[in-house]
């Protein structure tokens, strides 16, 4: 029997997030902004939903990574990769990687040489998209998703163990793009110790300490308006949402460069686990080096890296 491809509903993708995003936006208390990003996102967002609905088609057709390359020319961008003989071909591989928000993952895949990719996830709205959905593990804070103390762990061992690549954001929320700001290394600091336990049971494992920069444009970032918004945090993750929606809409102008760095991999099997975490963050704390951009100064604004 042939498998009929499922398809994503473009006009639910948009009534859905359109419903959601003024939380997203951070304006659902204040009445001018919210009147000003409704408009914006009724006119962007109907567009932003058929291309990824195409792109979830792709996926289910051709498989993640041909759905990854085929998106990034529709956010206008271009990625650079570094180190992407680091990555496996083959066995378990985990991506431990910093979180500077938006197309970051797409940034990380578009280099992966591997299509059994899963990535941990807490947007819920993402089971729009039928065949992306089944590369998501999603987290216990994931909204209308009950999951038992320990199950997303539980979840990754079993993809793990089944030798696929998994990408995991171990800082858990959104960090400074370190192409532009400074924090980086604070939030670090910050990184969980769920290396241990992965590595307890998986003993081929293969941590791949992986750093992203540039994935939100400077020009996302300097828009004047979001100095309403006192938060660093909050200010980059508006700025990756007007980003990834104008590169969507208007032909010219929004283009993003970012790079991604695969560091120097850590095979468990050769470490007492109380060691790899000291192992990955300081591969990635090297990686920081070629990080920031020498064309700007970097944004020394660090209010709301340091807290949730």
């Amino acid at each position: 029997m042939t498998n009929l491809l499922q398809r994503a509903d473009p006009e639910l993708i948009t009534s859905t997030l359109l419903r959601d995003a003024m939380q997203w936006f951070g304006v659902q208390n204040a009445r001018y902004r919210k009147t000003v990003v409704r408009k914006f996102l009724e006119l962007t967002l109907p567009q932003f939903s058929s291309i990824v609905s195409s792109m979830d088609e792709v996926v289910g057709q051709s498989g993640f990574v041909a759905g990854v390359n085929w998106m990034l020319p529709h956010l206008q961008m271009t990625v650079t990769g570094h180190g992407i003989d680091n990555v496996p071909r083959t066995g378990p591989v985990l991506i431990a990687s910093n979180h500077p928000g938006g197309a970051d993952f797409l940034v990380i895949f578009s280099q992966v040489p591997r299509d059994d990719v899963r990535l941990v996830a807490a947007v819920e709205q993402l089971d729009l998209l039928p065949n992306i959905v089944k590369h998501i593990v999603y987290t216990s804070r994931t909204r209308g998703k009950k999951s038992e103390k320990g199950a997303t762990t539980k979840r990754l061992i079993q993809e793990l163990s089944q030798d696929h690549v998994v990408l995991i954001y171990p800082r858990g929320i959104m960090e400074p793009d370190p192409r532009w700001s400074a924090g980086g290394r604070v939030n670090l600091q910050e990184w969980s110790n769920s290396f241990a336990r992965f590595a307890e049971k998986v003993p081929d494992l293969t941590i791949v300490p992986t750093l992203v920069a540039g994935a939100t444009s400077r020009r996302a970032l300097d828009q004047r308006w979001l100095s309403a918004y006192h938060s660093e945090r909050a200010r980059q993750r508006v700025a990756t949402f007007i980003q990834v929606l104008l590169g969507m809409s208007r032909p010219t102008g929004w283009e993003v460069n970012p790079h991604v760095w695969f560091g120097e991999p850590v095979r468990v099997a050769e470490y007492g686990l109380e060691e790899i975490r000291p192992k990955v963050l300081s591969e990635v704390n090297h990686l920081f080096n070629y990080a920031r951009s020498p064309d700007w100064p970097l944004r020394p604004r660090t209010v709301g890296w340091t807290k949730k």
